[in-house]
């Protein structure tokens, strides 16, 4: 991250307003925090910052130096020691792809990238997928270390980095008595905490994908974080409306649509609604049934545009 791109603001006035943005994790993260002074509003944000900064330099694969590229480059060919950061997060990955039946699945890196690209023939993705999933990483607790036992396996974290940095945050607030903030990542990845300076809890309104600036519908978070994925018009293969990639499917195509998933944990949040947006409808029963204190809306568009929204563990 290049903190000369931070730009922050600060009113002195009756709530105490701090807002701060800059560039990270691929897009602008935004931070608001009220009811501070402006020395601990800008101290908080410099703390998370680093912390940011720091976990990206370790979890992103676009990074040569990042020791996720490392086990990407060398793990196919011998088992590669990793810190102890580094193999927590690999458990938890592999704990939540087995409690999502493999719907979350970080090792479909090389065949995701390429699908994007159009470097290879959609008809052959859902060979390349048998030679994915977290069951053909080995993880040795003693040594903490991973191999992969294929080729076709390569780590991507996705949205899960800023899920993990979003519950680091989280602990890094409550950590300096702030008890009233809203984080963003590009406005798809959120962390609510505490109250908005006029009103209870946060609300967070999700965005029709072909009307920008027109809400659809609206969450009302209090301590949680919300997570959207989906596909529309900048999503695109070839020229073509971007399909999603099934973990054991292969490609299907959903039109454009969009999954948000409100979680009390950010990377719940972050592992559903990826997983949900690739599932079927019994997988998405069958999903949240393992969430149950998870919440989540689904909005499909007809061929005229006109948004259809399904809730799930909503009344």
């Amino acid at each position: 991250m290049d903190m000369k791109s931070s730009e922050s603001a600060y009113y002195s006035g009756e709530h105490g307003l701090y807002h701060n943005h800059c560039q990270s994790m691929g897009t602008r993260l935004d931070v608001i925090m009220h009811g501070l002074e402006e020395e601990k509003a800008e101290q908080a944000f410099e703390i998370i910052y680093a912390g940011i900064s720091d976990l990206e330099d370790k979890l992103s694969h676009f990074d040569p130096n990042s020791p996720i590229s490392m086990i990407n480059r060398i793990a196919a060919k011998k088992p590669v020691t990793v810190g102890e950061e580094i193999y927590a997060v690999l458990e938890l990955c592999m704990e939540y792809y087995n409690k999502t039946s493999g719907l979350f699945d970080i090792s479909m890196g090389k065949v995701t990238s390429e699908n994007k690209s159009g470097r290879i023939e959609s008809s052959i993705i859902s060979e390349l997928l048998q030679h994915t999933g977290m069951d053909k990483l080995s993880l040795d607790p003693a040594e903490k270390s991973v191999k992969f036992l294929n080729d076709q396996v390569e780590i991507d974290l996705g949205g899960f980095g800023k899920g993990f940095a979003l519950d680091g945050i989280k602990t890094q607030l409550a950590s300096m008595e702030i008890t009233d903030a809203f984080i963003s990542f590009g406005d798809s990845s959120i962390l609510a905490i505490g109250n908005h300076p006029h009103g209870k809890g946060w609300k967070s309104g999700i965005s029709h994908l072909l009307k920008p600036g027109e809400s659809i519908f609206d969450f009302d978070l209090a301590d949680e974080s919300l997570s959207t994925s989906g596909t529309g018009p900048n999503n695109t293969r070839g020229g073509q409306n971007a399909h999603v990639l099934h973990p054991r499917k292969g490609l299907i195509d959903p039109g454009f649509q969009h999954v948000s998933a409100v979680s009390k944990l950010a990377i719940e949040a972050e592992i559903l609604s990826t997983a949900l947006l690739a599932a079927s409808e019994e997988e998405k029963i069958s999903l949240l049934a393992k969430f149950p204190d998870c919440r989540a809306v689904e909005i499909k568009y007809n061929e005229t545009g006109m948004p259809q929204v399904q809730k799930y563990n909503i009344e």
